[in-house]
């Protein structure tokens, strides 16, 4: 009878401490899930706030935090719409088309563009109201490059342009978000060793901010307002960021609101570089916000286009 008793409170004791540990698990994945979702809301309660989407803590997708997490529901929503990526084509996964633009006469100077967060994209194209879901495969911050290179084509530059999915090369390497960048560098690098003399590079994103801080109106038209990004954690940034303001005060100058400045960038939790270190003419433009269209940030690229062209005037 005591032996009974004692295995069934051993017993007792094991389902005890299975139930804590489930318990303690369940709290600890929750917390990392929620601190991550308001992390990325901040800049929608403060619009001085900017959020740059290499700050993510990207958290791996496991059998166990997916069980655990998906009973919360909008967490988990949150977490597959920016961590899991769709399943596209395989020959889309990895293409990288470097396009040169040379019909011009007048060769001036050659810019590379990219879209290292090339999903990122804007609500009145999706069909649905949900900032922190402003992703497409199709519509969205990369598919602004073809009018991009065709404005500063029709000013004499030569053009190379990287369209790869990013996204997919993540997926296919079992990358996390965070490694974004050092995917976009690898098309950055092969450029630089074909091109040395490369003039400018452009990373083009789309600001988490909302209306009220990325839109302006000139002459009568609503514009999607720049905002350059630039990592302080690399020696040389002060370059990149004399560089940024340049052409942020060109821009304000000829089209005044137009840009909402220079933003550094550093530190514990960022990615600090966003891989200026490679020329003090590489500098990250945020286009534009979730709720501005893509008819707005073409109007403002153009606006772009034809200010860079002045600042070589």
């Amino acid at each position: 009878m005591l032996k009974r008793q004692s295995e069934r409170s051993y017993y007792l004791l094991q389902l005890v401490f299975i139930s804590l540990f489930i318990t303690g698990l369940f709290i600890i994945s929750s917390f990392i899930s929620l601190e991550t979702l308001m992390f990325d809301q901040l800049p929608l309660m403060n619009p001085d706030t900017l959020f740059a989407k290499s700050t993510h803590t990207a958290i791996e997708e496991t059998p166990l935090i997916t069980s655990l997490i998906k009973p919360m529901g909008p967490v988990n929503d949150y977490l597959v719409a920016h961590y899991q990526v769709e399943d596209i084509p395989e020959d889309h996964a990895r293409t990288v088309v470097q396009k040169v633009k040379t019909t011009s006469t007048q060769k001036r100077a050659s810019i590379f563009l990219y879209t290292t967060h090339n999903r990122e994209s804007f609500l009145p194209e999706l069909g649905h109201s949900q900032p922190n879901l402003a992703f497409s495969d199709t519509s969205n911050i990369q598919s602004l490059l073809p009018f991009f290179e065709e404005a500063l084509e029709n000013d004499g530059f030569q053009l190379y342009t990287d369209t790869t999915d990013i996204q997919s090369v993540l997926k296919a390497e079992n990358l996390t978000y965070q490694k974004s960048y050092d995917v976009s560098r690898r098309s950055l690098e092969q450029i630089l060793k074909q091109v040395p003399d490369l003039a400018f590079s452009f990373d083009l994103h789309r600001d988490s901010n909302r209306r009220a801080v990325t839109t302006t109106e000139i002459d009568g038209t609503s514009h999607a307002k720049f905002l350059f990004v630039i990592g302080k954690d690399h020696q040389d940034y002060h370059k990149n960021e004399a560089f940024a303001n340049q052409l942020s005060d060109a821009l304000n100058s000829h089209y005044p609101g137009l840009s909402r400045g220079v933003k550094l960038l550093g530190g514990s939790g960022r990615n600090g570089i966003y891989n200026q270190d490679v020329s003090p003419t590489s500098i990250l433009i945020e286009v534009g916000g979730v709720d501005n269209s893509l008819a707005e940030c073409r109007a403002s690229l153009e606006k772009l286009a034809k200010t860079l062209n002045g600042l070589l005037d």
